[in-house]
């Protein structure tokens, strides 16, 4: 697929097998259209029933106030204003824009991309709130703006490329409300800049030198901007 497919409100249940509704690929990197092709679910019935996901690579558009479930896959996920509430369980995602006024609730979030232009999740005016959160690569992994309250714990930071830039942030905080726990393994390099917390135009940076460390092991025990 290479198209938009829109999901109507009498849809409640999608499940995969665990393959894929794309082709340009999440499953399959050797895909020489890898970049360029793009199959979307466009969610756009309204209704208050909870539409599920599950077992199926794809990437989402949400564009109504319905509720929506993802779970079990790697998915692409951008809300539009109104978009409804998220449940994300034991996903990968490589990129997530969140909209105002959506709350996000996720357990065992994997969160990773190459991206240097553009941090993984983007949450604008979001509650988001996860209990287990791993990220891979050298990309960002959050910016939080505009009023989002932010909270992840168990979170594991793992680079394992070299060439991060100093000033590129692991967490981006303008703004909104953070509080997080954390660790890294840094075997082959990593973030030195860990948080990067914007208030008022006046910026406080947390580095990996306020870390606990053992060995290449760093630790956050608890960090919070409230």
């Amino acid at each position: 697929m290479s198209r938009t497919v829109s999901v109507p409100a009498s849809v409640k249940r999608l499940y995969g097998m665990d393959n894929g509704l794309q082709t340009f690929g999440l499953a399959d990197r050797k895909n020489p259209d890898y970049p360029n092709q793009k199959a979307t679910l466009s969610i756009d019935g309204e209704t208050s029933d909870l539409l599920t996901i599950e077992f199926l690579t794809v990437s989402v558009e949400h564009r109504s106030r319905r509720p929506v479930d993802l779970r079990h896959a790697r998915f692409i996920y951008r809300a539009q204003p109104g978009a409804g509430d998220v449940f994300l369980r034991d996903i990968v995602n490589p990129w997530a824009s969140f909209a105002p006024g959506q709350n996000v609730w996720a357990r065992q979030w994997n969160v990773e991309s190459h991206s240097v232009d553009f941090p993984c999740i983007t949450a604008d005016r979001t509650t988001v709130w996860s209990l287990g959160f791993k990220t891979e690569y050298e990309s960002q992994k959050l910016r939080a703006i505009n009023g989002s309250s932010v909270e992840l714990y168990g979170a594991f930071i793992y680079p394992v490329v070299k060439g991060i830039p100093k000033d590129r942030p692991v967490f981006e905080i303008m703004d909104s409300t953070f509080a997080a726990q954390w660790g890294l393994s840094i075997y082959t390099a990593g973030h030195f800049l860990q948080v990067r917390d914007i208030r008022d135009g006046v910026a406080r940076e947390t580095t990996i030198r306020d870390g606990k460390q053992l060995g290449p092991r760093f630790r956050f025990d608890f960090y919070s901007n409230r």
